[in-house]
């Protein structure tokens, strides 16, 4: 069976004495895994972008052969 290791919500928000290094830690983990994930989609995105008019631009290219 797991323990509980707090007293209570507000102690474990509190951590004390960690709790701010503990929470920065993790708002700092969020921020970085939100902007990855921000950059990767734009990336996707570009790519898919670029192929589709590459394609469209070859399409055209063999049309007028």
């Amino acid at each position: 069976m797991i323990e509980w290791q707090f007293e209570s919500i507000g102690a474990l928000i509190a951590m004390t004495p960690h709790g701010p290094f503990v929470w920065s830690v993790y708002g700092l983990g969020l921020v970085v895994l939100g902007g990855l994930t921000l950059h990767f989609r734009q990336s996707h995105r570009r790519a898919i972008t670029r192929i589709q008019r590459q394609f469209e631009r070859e399409s055209e290219h063999e049309s007028e052969t």
